[in-house]
């Protein structure tokens, strides 16, 4: 298949993409399509467009930014579409192909001079942002987007194996047993670097934003 059709094929509908999509099914239904890709445009069409919208959002939320998300979203197809026709996909198909993404984002990161620029700029503009945050009473407004860009942009502070275990379980929402599938860990280490992460990310809030701990 040409490079042209398989780009084609991989940017088509990116724009439309909704990061908050749950894992898809297409491993669980129907394994032998997924193993015949690599012989047929048709299936692996199929088997874009039914991971792209988590493979993106992954990708988004380690990069926080659009056109490397996509850049990473195309390499990870690219590569599983090489790899098909050798690898027989299991009903763990989808955690490889999350563990892959994962990985080719974390390498984008490091090579990405532009990166800490942008991380720079998110941090500027969440300090300008209004905030809001009425935590005692669970029924009380939250100015949502503009938490959640303050979570974000915190995030990105971690260690990285924190950073990514959050990323994946409270950002992505992947339960512990699921990070541990997709980082090939245990859940006992999943369960460290989340309880690490969350209490730096906490300490980071207390310092930085005290006006979101209730009564601060």
């Amino acid at each position: 298949m040409g490079g042209k059709i398989l780009e084609k094929m991989l940017m088509d509908g990116w724009s439309e993409l909704n990061i908050s999509v749950k894992v898809c099914s297409v491993c669980k239904e129907d394994k032998s399509e997924a193993k015949t890709a690599s012989q047929n445009i048709e299936t692996f069409e199929r088997f874009v467009n039914a991971h792209k919208e988590r493979i993106y959002s992954i990708a988004y939320q380690i990069l926080r930014n659009h056109e490397d998300a996509i850049d990473v979203s195309q390499e990870v197809f690219i590569k599983v579409y090489k790899s098909l026709g050798r690898y027989n996909l299991s009903e763990n198909a989808c955690f490889w192909l999350y563990r892959m993404t994962v990985n080719a984002s974390i390498d984008y990161r490091r090579k990405s001079a532009r990166f800490q620029h942008n991380l720079i700029d998110n941090e500027a503009e969440v300090a300008q942002e209004k905030l809001i945050f009425f935590a005692p009473n669970p029924g009380d407004v939250i100015e949502k987007e503009e938490l959640r860009s303050i979570i974000r942009s915190l995030v990105d502070k971690l260690p990285e194996s924190q950073r990514i275990v959050l990323t994946l379980r409270d950002l992505e929402g992947f339960s512990s047993e699921e990070v541990a599938k997709i980082l090939k860990c245990t859940q006992t280490t999943v369960r460290w670097h989340l309880y690490k992460g969350r209490r730096k990310l906490k300490e980071m809030i207390v310092k930085k934003y005290p006006e979101l701990i209730p009564g601060g």
